[in-house]
């Protein structure tokens, strides 16, 4: 079973950040976001190739919130340093029983070293770690997961660091992981089926 990470919200808000001369950029940026999502697993993830979870014979809702705090500052010779926290909660429902199979993913990202490349290009490298643990439908906890992985991402600004819809994404590299986890090798489909089926 593998789940996926919030990469950097912290990476991304630097470069909004960037909007204002070093020299004249705030001490401290927080930002707060929320977002929800509700949707039909089978409309949202099949595609014409490939079905969603074949053995998976029931229809199944899946909802997901999540929060998280992004914090911005300068820190010695570095006029930007981000990080930021997240949480995330979803539910895979069983809308044929009502039972539910459940995770919560708290973790946080820190920008450990920002760098301007020149020509708007700015090279982000951070570290994200993270903690899930997922409940049966009876609430008690099955599992419970630890991450820790580390990336490099090239982001040029195209000359507009205050509008994040023209940045361009010029390179993204997963440096190690580093994981310590219950769900090692297990398989969601066949989870959802032995717990919610």
């Amino acid at each position: 079973m593998k789940r996926s990470l919030t990469i950097s919200a912290a990476a991304a808000a630097v470069v909004m950040w960037l909007a204002a001369p070093a020299a004249a950029a705030p001490a401290v940026f927080v930002e707060r976001w929320t977002q929800h999502d509700e949707f039909l697993a089978h409309e949202r993830w099949d595609t014409p190739d490939e079905e969603w979870c074949p053995q998976v014979e029931f229809p199944v809702r899946v909802e997901e919130d999540r929060s998280g705090m992004v914090r911005l500052h300068t820190r010695g010779s570095s006029p930007h340093d981000g990080a930021s926290t997240f949480r995330r909660e979803g539910t895979f429902t069983n809308l044929d029983n009502g039972q539910t199979f459940s995770f919560t993913t708290r973790g946080m990202d820190k920008d450990a070293r920002v760098r301007e490349l020149g020509g708007g290009v700015l090279s982000i490298e951070g570290q994200t770690t993270a903690r899930t643990s997922y409940r049966g439908p009876d609430g008690k906890r099955l599992f419970r997961d630890a991450e820790q992985l580390s990336f490099t991402v090239e982001i040029n600004a195209e000359g507009t660091p205050s509008d994040e819809d023209d940045d361009v994404k010029v390179d993204f590299e997963l440096g190690g992981t580093d994981e310590n986890g219950q769900t090692t090798g297990r398989n969601l489909c066949e989870d959802l089926v032995g717990f919610i089926g």
